[in-house]
Order: C-alpha cells, then sequence, then structure tokens
C-alpha cells in the first residue's frame, strides 16, 4: 500500500515488488520523494528474529552435523577445554551506497556501476530484461568500497528495469538507511570448540559449526562455505573433526571480507589462547608448537601450506611488539594468525581496560604476502583492513527482528571513530616470491588478538562479538 499524496503513481503495481522508486530530475529531489514516501509492507507472519535464531544455533550444537573433516583418531571424550563462541550477523556498509546507472534501448542495455562481478551483473541484466548477454555493455566505475556487497547485482537490475519502464538513463542512488537494511549479510554463527594439549602441542581438536548457510559457495568436494576442509589447524593437528550444522532462516547472505575466515579465525585463535592457560604455556609458544619446524604442511591433496611462512610472521609480530615484557596492571597483550588469499598474517593487540572500558593502545601487525611491489598501498590495505576488523569487534551487529533489520546508519551501526584508532604498526617480511592478495588477511585476526589481550590485562574471557564486558 502507497501513499503517493497525490504526487506519485504507480501504474500497474504488482501484487508483489522488491522496493519502490521515485524518479525525479535530481538526485537531491528523488531522495526528498523517497523520504515523504509513506510505504506500508505486509510482512510474513513468521519473519526472523536474531535472538531466536541465535538459540536455535546454541541447541543446533547437539544436534546431529555434517562431517567436513576427520583426521587420525577420535577426540577424547575429555578434552582440556569445551568452549563456545558466538559471532554476530554483519553488514558491509561501504561508504558508497549502492548506485548504478544504464540506458536501455529496444534489446540492448548500457550499465555503468561500481560491480566487483561484471560477468555475474551482465548476466543478471540479460536476464531480467530477457535479451542476449551480447548486448549488454557493463562498464566498471571505480567503487567507494565494497566488501564483498557490490559481488551482487540487485542494485543493478533494479535500474534497469526502471530506465526500460521510463524509455530513458536512469541513475539509481540507495540512501544509506536502504543499504543497511537490504544488505547481503555475513551470516551469524555459534561454534564449539574441544581441544586437548599433549606433551605442549594441540593433540585433539573438535571444531562444530552451527549457522544459517550460504547455501550456494560450497567446495567442489561439497564443503560449507562456513567451515571448509582444509581450514586452519586442519593438517596441523593429528586428531581433528570438523562438523556443521545447517539451520535455515530467510535472512539474504552474501561474500564479507575475508568470508568464513573473519570469524572462524576468532574461534580458532581464541581457543589457542584458551588451550596455553589451560596448561600454563605461553601462548607464543604454543602457536610455534603448533606450527612446527617443517617447511610444509600437506593439507589435503591439492593444497600444500607453507608453515615456514606462518611461523615467519608469527615470530616477526612477537617481536615488534615486545611480547614477553611486563606490562603495567590492566594492560595486556594478545596474538592472532591466519592466512587467507595467499597472505599470512600475524597481529598482536595491546589494551587497557579500566572499569570494563576497552581501550585498544597498539596493534602490531607482520604480513608475507610476497613481494610488495607498491609498499604505501599495501599499507593502507592492512591498515584498512584493522580499523575495520576492529570496528566489528567493537560495534558491528545486525539486528532483525520480525524479518527487519533495526539498524540503519552509522548511529546504530557503528564503525571506529578516530579517537578509537590505535597506533598500528606494520611490518613486511622479506620475499621473492610472487605479489599475493592483501585486502582481507589482515582483518580476521584482529578481534581474536583484542579479546585475548582482553584476557590478560583482566583475566576476563571474551567470546562473543561485539565486545561487551559489562
Amino acid at each position: 500500500n502507497v501513499d503517493h499524496g497525490g504526487r506519485i503513481i504507480l501504474p500497474n503495481c504488482p501484487n508483489f515488488v522488491s522496493g519502490v522508486a521515485v524518479l525525479a530530475t535530481s538526485t537531491w529531489a528523488a531522495l526528498e520523494g523517497a523520504r515523504k514516501l509513506e510505504v506500508e509492507w505486509q510482512m510474513p507472519d513468521d519473519g526472523d528474529d536474531i535472538d531466536e535464531l541465535m538459540q536455535q544455533f546454541e541447541q543446533g550444537l547437539d544436534d546431529e552435523a555434517l562431517e567436513v573433516r576427520r583426521d587420525g583418531d577420535a577426540v577424547a571424550a575429555d578434552t582440556d577445554i569445551d568452549v563456545v563462541y558466538k559471532l554476530p550477523y554483519l553488514a558491509h556498509v561501504p561508504m558508497e551506497p549502492m548506485n548504478c546507472t544504464a540506458h536501455v534501448e529496444g534489446d540492448a542495455a548500457e550499465v555503468w556501476a561500481p560491480t566487483q562481478n561484471p560477468p555475474m551483473a551482465a548476466e543478471a541484466v540479460a536476464t531480467v530484461l530477457r535479451i542476449p548477454q551480447d548486448n549488454v555493455t557493463i562498464h566498471v566505475m571505480r567503487s567507494g568500497g565494497a566488501f564483498g556487497r557490490r559481488y551482487y547485482a540487485d542494485f543493478i537490475t533494479d535500474t534497469v528495469l526502471l530506465a526500460r519502464q521510463f524509455r530513458r538513463p536512469v541513475k539509481v542512488v540507495w540512501p544509506r538507511e536502504d543499504d543497511v537494511r537490504h544488505d547481503y549479510f555475513r551470516p551469524g554463527n555459534v561454534q564449539r570448540v574441544r581441544a586437548s594439549v599433549r606433551d605442549g602441542r594441540i593433540s585433539d581438536w573438535h571444531q562444530k559449526v552451527v549457522s544459517h548457510p550460504r547455501e550456494i559457495y560450497l567446495e567442489r568436494d561439497g564443503s560449507p562455505a562456513e567451515i571448509y576442509n582444509f581450514e586452519f589447524p586442519a593438517g596441523f593437528v593429528a586428531n581433528l573433526l570438523f562438523e556443521y550444522v545447517a539451520v535455515p532462516a530467510r535472512i539474504p547472505l552474501g561474500q564479507w571480507r575475508a568470508t568464513e575466515h573473519s570469524g572462524n579465525v576468532f574461534v580458532v585463535s581464541s581457543a589457542i589462547d584458551e588451550l596455553a592457560h589451560a596448561h600454563g604455556i605461553d601462548t607464543l609458544a604454543l602457536w610455534l608448537a603448533l606450527i612446527g619446524d617443517e617447511q610444509y604442511v600437506q593439507v589435503r591433496e591439492d593444497f600444500r601450506f607453507d608453515a615456514s611462512r606462518l611461523r615467519r610472521v608469527v615470530e616477526l609480530a612477537a617481536g615488534k611488539s615486545g611480547w614477553g615484557t611486563p606490562l603495567p596492571e590492566g594492560r595486556g597483550r594478545g596474538i592472532a594468525a591466519s592466512y587467507n588469499q595467499g597472505a599470512w598474517v600475524a597481529e598482536v593487540a595491546e589494551v587497557t581496560v579500566e572499569n570494563n572500558n576497552v581501550v585498544v593502545d597498539r596493534i602490531t601487525c607482520a604480513v608475507d604476502c610476497g613481494r610488495v611491489i607498491n609498499p604505501q598501498g599495501a599499507r593502507n590495505q592492512v591498515e584498512g583492513g584493522i580499523v575495520e576488523g576492529l570496528s566489528t569487534a567493537l560495534h558491528g551487529r545486525i539486528t532483525v527482528r520480525d524479518g527487519i533489520v533495526q539498524e540503519s546508519n552509522f548511529h546504530d551501526y557503528r564503525f571506529c571513530r578516530m579517537r578509537e584508532i590505535p597506533e598500528i604498526d606494520v611490518y613486511f617480511a622479506d620475499s621473492a616470491d610472487a605479489p599475493r592478495g592483501l585486502g582481507e588477511g589482515p582483518l580476521p585476526p584482529v578481534a581474536p588478538a583484542v579479546t585475548n589481550a582482553i584476557f590478560a590485562a583482566t583475566g576476563k574471557r571474551v567470546r562473543e562479538l561485539p565486545i561487551r564486558l559489562s
């Protein structure tokens, strides 16, 4: 039901629509018209609720699961740690909201869009317009941030349909509120880790993931996108079991910066820290024992992991951060590491906690991404990943009530302000290898490095994001 106040006419409005567009001769006029427009949506009676969904995830820890990977003997029933971690749904919120310009004439379409996936965009345009894909031209524009959101073509198909209907070039601009609420979100999940240490090294590892599945992202061997069968520490632990439980929901899901690593690295690095403290072992020592001295670890037949490069960045980050040197009361350090897109990354966070208020003072990051061609550009990538990782660790959470996303802008889906940004030190390992991906790897270790530092400072263990101590 659309109240257009006599100003806007919606001819032949179907019973089911994905949205309502306001067209004007300028962006400002269109945005003002959209603000004044009152649209009443009929919602399904069984819309998703985040709290209920997270409860279902927790209950799923007791359900029968898909076995993703099993190595060695069964994980012992009596393990050193048995802990549960909770991760929220997250939005992309690039600084430039979704937008697209299109011109449709006859059976041809020309599109100007900041897209991460031109082939998918061309296919989607051809499909909705029912024209040959060869007749679709995609001009890829520079993006004001993307982080996986512009992988999808929903804002592009909206534009070409409007351009065809109105028989003139049309530019569609989403307000920030639409951009936040109509995202393809990173799925939240609940994970349980049962693990043990024997003779100073992790001997048993059972990791069970329960989540709302991104069903289109499956490895060719059938393992789910939320925990692939080659995830670390696969190949490094003698007795290992990965399991997955899917819980259906309607919240749209998609690629999010570092995909499943953005959550799984938090779980793995946190559990390693918990194991170390359970045995009175220095966390750095347990990391190095887990990595071992071999250069390569055959994780699976087609994937050989260069463990020497992971060891290099862990040692580099620890050394540059002053790991092991005393800190005053209320301050602590934590360490975490990851591998993503061919880059090995380790980070040490230093925090101060006073009256449950967390201040991240410093993050030391060591990276092996092969040969660094543009040091300033590479450093910018690392710093940007750290800032986004810290923002989501401290503030990131999407809330859904009755199928409706509650957050709408940066006032309630917060990013770190400048006063919250710590000193960031970045070190690149010397390497003659080919350059590798750097846009994702620096993000995942931030949250566990910070939460492990909080434990070192306070003795309080953080197992749920975003971080809340009170």
